[in-house]
């Protein structure tokens, strides 16, 4: 049996310039991809082969990381399944100058094991808490774990339509070697990178001004992506705060030989638009006028007040901890 503080894989990682956003923080896809990294080791180091990210749960982007600081990402694998595992991965900013210290992000991830032909493998090793802590961490994560079931048996959701007035785009990329984690599928890591890229520079044009990656919405990744592939990554703004916009980004995959195309998955990314002095700006207002737009309008609203639910829980959480935020 293992303990899950015995499945605990830490990377630290130096943020450099050319980490960074316009404003000397830390890109948020770039510490994604850090994330999934940190993540795909830890689960590949306990289940003893190569693994694939199943599903990414809610990202909240607690802090702005600047250039120059030291960031600290922990993953700890918390649950079992027969071929699937729940990874929990906490990141923590460093001031090395001043040793100030501050959790940054909390994310959960599911990953899955696999053989050399990307099915699904048996995972020997038996993962058991082993204090009051682990319990619940291990509670919570079967819970997820049975959540995240019940919903893969219900119809995949379709992309979003766009909102009549408010900007989309479609981006192209081609999966290159050196997107590979294991074999020739793309790694999580590169994928996220490329989703934030292309979000991030549609807010971009709409707020006219400095964009961060506020938060991401569960992942589902339903389909690989192999090397040689051409991507579509399918952007558009669906919704317009007072400072922060939400776009839905859409990716498909298509073998250029085949001409086989399959939907990978779909999801919401949250961007605030900030000033130079790093603190949030007005973004342009923005009324939908047909019906139809009304509705989508509505389902947004909902997607944001349930957003803001869950960063009220991460930070509860965070701080019942002891952390500093």
């Amino acid at each position: 049996m293992v303990c899950i503080s015995e499945t605990r894989l830490v990377t630290i990682h130096n943020v450099q310039p050319r980490h960074t956003n316009p404003l000397g923080t830390l890109h948020g896809g770039v510490l994604m991809g850090w994330m999934a990294t940190t993540a795909a080791m830890a689960a590949s180091r306990f289940s003893r082969g190569p693994v694939v990210l199943g599903t990414i749960d809610d990202v909240f982007f607690l802090n702005p990381v600047r250039m120059g600081e030291l960031v600290e990402i922990e993953a700890r694998v918390v649950y079992r399944g027969t071929s699937t595992m729940d990874v929990v991965v906490d990141v923590v900013s460093e001031n090395p100058w001043l040793g100030e210290r501050r959790v940054t992000t909390h994310a959960t991830m599911a990953y899955i094991a696999v053989d050399e032909k990307l099915r699904p493998r048996r995972i020997a090793a038996n993962l058991e808490p082993c204090n009051r802590e682990e319990d619940e961490l291990y509670s919570e994560a079967e819970e997820r774990y049975i959540e995240r079931k019940r919903q893969l048996r219900s119809v995949r959701p379709e992309p979003p339509k766009p909102v009549k007035g408010l900007p989309s785009m479609t981006s192209y990329r081609r999966v290159h070697p050196d997107d590979a984690y294991f074999g020739n599928w793309m790694s999580a890591a590169s994928l996220l990178k490329t989703m934030d890229d292309v979000g991030g520079m549609l807010a971009l044009r709409y707020a006219r001004g400095v964009v961060v990656t506020g938060a991401v919405d569960r992942i589902v990744f339903h389909e690989p992506m192999y090397v040689g592939e051409i991507l579509r990554l399918d952007a558009a703004v669906t919704y317009v705060g007072k400072t922060s916009l939400e776009v839905s980004i859409s990716v498909e995959a298509s073998n250029p030989l085949s001409g086989e195309t399959r939907t990978t998955c779909t999801s919401y990314f949250t961007f605030v638009h900030l000033g130079s002095d790093g603190k949030p700006r007005p973004v342009p207002r923005f009324e939908p006028e047909l019906p139809e737009d009304m509705e989508a309008w509505r389902m947004a609203e909902e997607r944001r007040r349930a957003r803001l639910e869950k960063l009220r829980r991460v930070r509860e959480r965070i701080l019942g901890r002891g952390y500093r935020i």
